[in-house]
């Protein structure tokens, strides 16, 4: 364990785990007159339902806002996955656009949707029911909705245009195979995921002529994110991997603007919207712990923060304060 002392001691000015409250008879934190909490973050914080509620989307506007990255007109693409992040960021937006006055989110939205199938050597079967859920959450916004095959961040751009357009309807799919069959262990096929899904996305905008992208990366995500960069030897890249914003692409911004948010927010903020997510597996999903350096980084992470509420923000606070050097 860690000290928060320079002198050596006998242990008693270590860290203390802090006892998870309970429900019953907890008020709300933040309302002038006495309201039963339906929420309790971080093991001490109780919230009541709106409060709660006002929380979340005031994190989300006030991310978006503090950063003036935003400019009336921008036409931005939204990342979504099927997950209770993803969720979470399409209602943030619609609510946004409905909101009057100079309240209103002022972009517009566009979403795309990566089918990752055959990298994740899904059954057709398993396949049909996940885009069936996807397809069911997203006519939920009516929003303007593209579903791109993994298969496509192998093609040229042109490529990608032609299927957008319409004029592309089949795609091979050996060639992704091959290309992941040629890998053997876990976390370099993680790693070569992520790529190809950042690659096509960025693709995907430029086609469609978004200036912004948007993800729905959580505070948790970030920091282990940064963790696991680090331990692949990738520290570099860490102000554009877990930062605000990552403007690497000349032509397409992409935006995190859930990072002041946790899961365990997202997760709450859907049950009393009462949204429904789809359940997409991983390249991780039912592996062992130690099968890759990602899942066994969140694990560690996870592990601490169970103990440790402040686990993750410390570690995500430490990303805020990287910068990148001219040169």
């Amino acid at each position: 364990m860690c000290s928060n002392s320079d002198i050596d001691n006998d242990g008693s000015v270590l860290m203390e785990k802090v006892e998870q409250l309970n429900l019953t008879d907890q008020w709300c934190r933040k309302c002038a007159d006495k309201t039963k909490a339906k929420v309790i973050l971080r093991k001490k914080d109780a919230y009541c339902k709106q409060c709660f509620l006002t929380s979340v989307s005031h994190k989300f506007r006030a991310c978006l806002g503090k950063s003036k990255t935003m400019r009336p007109g921008d036409k931005v693409l939204v990342c979504f996955s099927g997950t209770d992040n993803s969720v979470s960021l399409l209602h943030l937006i619609q609510i946004g656009l409905q909101e009057t006055s100079h309240k209103r989110l002022m972009f517009e939205p566009c979403v795309v949707y990566i089918d990752e199938a055959t990298a994740l050597q899904l059954t057709t079967e398993d396949n049909s029911r996940i885009n069936a859920s996807v397809d069911e959450i997203l006519q939920m916004f009516k929003f303007p909705v593209y579903k791109v095959p993994l298969e496509f961040s192998i093609e040229s751009e042109e490529v990608v245009e032609s299927y957008l357009n319409g004029g592309l309807c089949s795609h091979n799919t050996s060639n992704l195979c091959d290309l992941f069959n040629s890998i053997s262990d876990t976390t370099s096929k993680m790693d070569l995921l992520s790529k190809l899904r950042y690659n096509l996305l960025i693709q995907v905008a430029k086609v469609l002529g978004c200036n912004k992208m948007f993800t729905a990366e959580t505070a948790d995500d970030l920091a282990v994110k940064l963790m696991t960069n680090v331990s692949l030897g990738r520290g570099s890249q860490l102000p554009y991997d877990v930062g605000f914003s990552d403007e690497r692409c000349p032509e397409v911004k992409v935006v995190r603007p859930l990072r002041d948010l946790s899961k365990k927010e997202l997760a709450f903020y859907n049950v009393f919207h009462s949204l429904k997510s789809a359940h997409v597996p991983s390249l991780s999903t039912k592996a062992d712990v130690h099968s890759s350096i990602q899942k066994l980084t969140e694990s560690f992470l996870c592990e601490l923060q169970d103990g440790f509420p402040s686990t993750l923000s410390t570690v995500f606070r430490v990303a805020d304060k990287l910068t990148t050097t001219p040169g």
